[in-house]
């Protein structure tokens, strides 16, 4: 365990030198040998650590987004400045961990997936193929975080735009320049769909993928892409291994958590290892238009808000059940129907799409309430899912990739806004802060080029 101990310790230096070359570290790389993991054990256990794997992800693009509103007076009551400008899209360079904390996942991957060749298939073909499937998902979901942070939208006009730093091995003294949107979305898919390949389809740990996790993951970005008809596919499949839905019906709906980490919609765990300051329950509200977009009959009125004594309400649905600011990031069933019915309704098979929303949403209804429109016409159609997705997909940290691709289309694009006493403070679609600042420090030391302002 000591081993693994200084390892991480390798892992965070190599973060913080920020994918350049630099002779000062070489000596921490020339004992490199004296910490890294040589058993299949070891390198299971690297990828089994949860709260370094799994549970590090940013919260950043959530807080950047228009679920949920602060007053003046909890806006004002939070004491980091850093925090108050992201909330109001005044971000300044100063994102350390949302760059840090993935780029280390990035490097244990990595580690493991150099040492694995290392060891070879000769130990256990099996174990081979399950550790490397799962070193290259768990590098893609870094990856994928990092670019809907620090990248631009995947969209044509933007493939050869500068993206992030795309690494894959552990050569500290190894020049990585900032690839392009393009590349990086070539390097996510290929190690995804390398490892849906490998990959078991099943496992006792819900913290380790499976095919259908590295289906449900494809799903999700092809869908950040606006590649529909991939979207389809990767849904399908992923649907093919388990369509098991909640029935709102059955759970305590007034729970302060209805939900837990044995939810049978949850397919893999991911999510933050911090409370948000802006997203806390003590300070954020719902927004109030998205709260009465749900109807009375809706269950999920009940499981995902509570009223504060302001008359406004919390969410409380966390679908892992900790509380709001801990952001649950991980892949569940219904995120796949909300996939699938959208790409059906986009590529023409609309009544099938509605289908698949109303099996949904008979789920989230008062038993026998739900009574689904299949006559709709293609816009309204599209209209009726993008809003399901929306309440249905409430702080998963989704928000922030689904306004990014809508604002590439202008049926869809929207300018979001904050008010804090009688500023108003908007983000317009082609604003540049839809691509945050990377660190001043990551800048300073690597020399890459600033994201655009």
């Amino acid at each position: 365990m000591k081993k693994i101990h200084i390892y991480f310790g390798l892992a965070l230096c190599w973060c913080l030198l920020c994918m350049v070359s630099c002779t000062k570290f070489l000596d921490e790389k020339s004992n490199k040998a004296l910490s890294v993991p040589k058993t299949m054990n070891d390198l299971q256990a690297l990828l089994d650590a949860y709260g370094t794997i799994n549970s590090v992800y940013s919260s950043t693009a959530e807080e950047a987004s228009d679920d949920y509103f602060l007053s003046a007076k909890n806006w004002q009551g939070i004491a980091n400045q850093d925090t108050r400008n992201r909330y109001i899209w005044q971000e300044q360079g100063k994102l350390n961990v949302d760059w840090i904390a993935p780029y280390k996942v990035v490097f244990i991957c990595n580690t493991v997936l150099e040492e694995l060749e290392v060891l070879g298939k000769e130990n256990s073909e099996q174990d081979y193929q399950r550790i490397k499937g799962s070193g290259l998902f768990f590098r893609s979901f870094a990856l994928y975080e990092l670019a809907s942070i620090f990248a631009p939208v995947y969209a044509a006009e933007n493939i050869e735009k500068l993206s992030i730093p795309i690494r894959l091995s552990t050569t500290i003294e190894e020049d990585t320049p900032r690839g392009t949107v393009g590349q990086t979305y070539e390097q996510i898919l290929s190690d995804l769909k390398t490892a849906a390949e490998l990959l078991p389809e099943h496992t006792a740990y819900i913290n380790r993928p499976t095919k259908r996790t590295a289906y449900a993951l494809l799903a999700r970005i092809y869908l950040a892409m606006s590649d529909y008809a991939n979207a389809l596919k990767a849904s399908t499949q992923a649907l093919s291994y388990g369509k098991e839905l909640v029935d709102y019906n059955s759970i305590n709906l007034t729970a302060a958590a209805p939900f837990n980490t044995t939810n049978a919609e949850i397919i893999w765990m991911a999510g933050g290892n911090t409370v948000s300051a802006l997203l806390a329950p003590a300070r954020s509200r719902v927004d109030s238009l998205l709260y009465s977009s749900y109807a009375d009959n809706d269950l999920r009125k009940k499981a995902f808000f509570t009223k504060n004594a302001d008359g406004y309400y919390t969410f409380k649905g966390t679908y892992d059940g900790r509380v709001q600011g801990f952001l649950f990031k991980g892949l569940t069933v219904d995120e796949l129907y909300l996939i699938q019915a959208e790409t059906q309704v986009r590529g023409g098979d609309v009544q099938e799409g509605l289908k698949n929303l109303a099996v949904l949403l008979s789920n989230r209804y008062v038993t026998g309430t739900y009574q689904p429109d299949l006559t709709l016409e293609h816009e309204q159609a599209l209209k009726l899912v993008l809003e399901e997705r929306r309440k249905e997909l409430l702080f998963r940290g989704l928000r922030w990739t689904d306004l990014r691709r809508f604002n590439l289309e202008k049926e869809t694009a929207m300018t979001l806004r904050r008010k804090l006493d009688q500023e108003v403070y908007r983000l317009a679609p082609d604003d540049l802060k839809y691509v945050f600042l990377i660190p001043d420090n990551v800048i300073a030391i690597a020399g890459f080029q600033q994201n655009p302002r």
